[in-house]
């Protein structure tokens, strides 16, 4: 799906807002764990899956593709785009406090 209404969100110019992303302890984040991810659809389909995977967060707060094309990974993310486990809770949803800072 590609975004049909607001202004245009821009990677590494919006902040994600998906709490998969950035946790449920940021203000404003939202459960998106159904909302696909328009880049990495496109990913999963050539390459085979694998990293974040196609839904719980939008085009422009893709952790994979922040990696790709900033050469940097999201606070709490490793390169394929993949939550780093020892960053975050059990259930995957509240960050440390190294990576709440880093948003």
């Amino acid at each position: 799906l590609a975004q049909v209404w607001g202004p245009i969100l821009e990677l590494g110019q919006n902040m994600p807002n998906a709490w998969q992303i950035v946790g449920v302890k940021i203000q404003g984040a939202v459960d998106k764990r159904h909302v696909p991810c328009s880049w990495c659809n496109g990913r999963e389909k050539s390459q085979g899956g694998a990293g974040c995977g196609p839904k719980g967060h939008e085009a422009h707060e893709c952790p994979r593709r922040f990696f790709e094309e900033m050469e940097m990974c999201l606070p709490g993310f490793d390169e394929e785009g993949t939550q780093i486990e020892d960053f975050w809770d059990i259930s995957l949803t509240i960050p440390t406090e190294e990576v709440y800072q880093g948003w």
